[in-house]
């Protein structure tokens, strides 16, 4: 139970054959980092006995939650359990509401991406949805064209499920004091929100609505990015993703990216180390190392 094993750059706990299994029957194409701590993570949870209802998976821009999702719920399901991935990002509001909200709180939530940017409402709708039987329709959102999905083209889901795991970039942030909030991060703060109006509408909506999200979750894992200059290299990956028309300048991308600064830098300060996973990635992308309470690998 205790023995260790070098693997993709990291020391990965060897508990039992199945781990291996598993891990060989994912998908090739994904990170092998992934495919290794979603086969462990499925493993040691399904033959404890205890396979969390709610896994909440936070972490930078370009992190890897959306992979990281999907292997774990495509491990769970060969493990036996019924999961399924519900992604913050499908629930932003399109442009005209995030319009109305640009003109009757500040011009900086015409970009979406912050706290208040998304349909929490609907979000808390599925999420209660998925525990109870029936079908239901988990929306997308079209990031190229800045709007959600057409309902057609939304996910048919049959429930309930046995865990539901929930990942977005900004879940477990709790709110700053007003001495944080008071000073500036970085230009766009300075320039665009100079009396602090947006900085704090979006930190008054992490201390209700969002922090709601995170009730009930029995498990909370942070995947550590290792400063800023990789969350714009991650993400500047994740724009080539996109038809060419669709893509954004690196200077936009730079402007996009400094609307998340603060809360991603907050996210260091209150999660690395203090939940019950925390995954630190290397400027490559590869999982440098895990802490699980005082046990680190």
């Amino acid at each position: 139970m205790t023995s260790f094993r070098r693997i993709a750059g990291g020391c990965w706990p060897v508990v039992w054959s199945p781990v291996a299994t598993l891990f060989r029957e994912l998908p090739d194409t994904a990170p092998h980092g992934w495919r290794w701590l979603s086969a462990w993570m499925s493993e040691v949870w399904v033959q404890s006995g205890a396979v969390p209802s709610t896994v909440v998976i936070s972490g930078g821009q370009g992190a890897g939650k959306s992979t990281l999702a999907a292997l774990l719920v495509d491990a769970l399901g060969r493990a036996g359990v019924t999961a399924q991935r519900v992604g913050l990002d499908d629930y932003y509001f399109g442009r005209s509401e995030r319009a109305a909200l640009a003109e009757a709180v500040h011009p900086l939530f015409i970009t979406r991406g912050v706290p208040g940017t998304h349909d929490v409402a609907h979000l808390r709708e599925s999420l209660a949805a998925l525990c109870k039987s029936g079908e239901l329709l988990l929306p997308r959102f079209d990031k190229g064209v800045d709007e959600p999905c057409p309902i057609s083209q939304w996910l048919k889901v049959s429930a309930p499920v046995d865990t539901v795991v929930l990942e977005g970039w900004c879940l477990g942030v709790s709110p700053e004091s007003d001495a944080q909030l008071r000073t500036p991060i970085n230009a766009l703060e300075r320039d665009e929100d100079a009396a602090g109006r947006w900085r704090h509408h979006v930190n008054r909506r992490l201390g209700d609505d969002y922090a709601q999200l995170l009730d009930g979750s029995e498990f909370l894992m942070y995947l550590q990015v290792p400063d800023l200059d990789a969350v714009y290299r991650w993400r500047a990956a994740q724009e080539h993703q996109l038809p060419a028309a669709q893509r954004m300048t690196a200077s936009r991308l730079r402007r996009f990216i400094a609307h998340f600064e603060r809360l991603t830098r907050a996210l260091d300060r209150q999660l690395a180390g203090r939940c019950n996973l925390t995954v630190s990635l290397g400027p490559r992308h590869g999982i440098r190392r895990c802490q699980a309470g005082e046990r680190s690998f």
